[in-house]
């Protein structure tokens, strides 16, 4: 795969986690960023979801897209919190909110019409629910990396854990096998790496 790689030349696994500010700087924004920064400035009251499988990079979109806004509050939910009493306290402004389907449905609804600015990442558009809310949304897919995006992304998470000034290089080869196993799943292209390269 990766030509090249030793443990003397990384501080650690640069396809591990990285902490959000580490993830700002080797992400390569999604084109539709910017279209969902408009979106938000904008003053009609709309919910704004983006949309794909799991490991496409919703969440951390999600999380940069929050840091250019530089307001609202952000919740990431998960099957143990769902920060249920928080979220329907009052109406707010703008909200951003990871993984909504940790919210059950009638509180969903709810919290469509309490929030004028709604942000948030799904697995499957739930258009549905708005239309039945009375509120206006805007669907953003996440998925379909692209070798470029992928190459840089890569090169940018080793350059970050570098201990020394050389970088290796990732051919077009090794981008293109990755690709035709994983597809866009670039969870999935990390979690691989990270193992194979265990030892760094």
């Amino acid at each position: 795969m990766i030509d090249a790689l030793s443990k003397g030349d990384f501080n650690y696994n640069p396809f591990g986690g990285l902490s959000d500010d580490e993830s700002f700087r080797v992400i390569v924004p999604n084109r539709h960023v910017d279209q969902i920064i408009a979106d938000i400035d904008n003053s009609a009251k709309q919910v704004i979801e983006l949309v794909d499988k799991k490991g496409r990079g919703k969440t951390t979109h999600l999380k940069y897209i929050r840091s250019l806004i530089g307001t609202g509050d952000l919740f990431e939910l998960s099957k143990r919190e769902n920060f249920r009493n928080e979220l329907l306290s009052g109406p707010r402004e703008l909200l951003f909110i990871d993984s909504i389907h940790h919210l059950p449905l009638l509180d969903r609804l709810k919290l469509y019409k309490l929030v004028d600015k709604l942000v948030i990442t799904t697995h499957i558009s739930r258009a549905f629910e708005y239309s039945f809310s009375g509120v206006k949304y805007k669907g953003y897919r996440f998925g379909g990396v692209n070798k470029d995006q992928l190459q840089l992304v890569l090169q940018r998470r080793m350059e970050l854990a570098m201990s020394n000034t050389i970088l290796p290089k990732i051919s077009e080869k090794d981008i293109d096998k990755l690709l035709s196993i994983y597809g866009d799943d670039f969870r999935s292209i990390l979690k691989f790496l990270y193992q194979k390269y265990s030892d760094l």
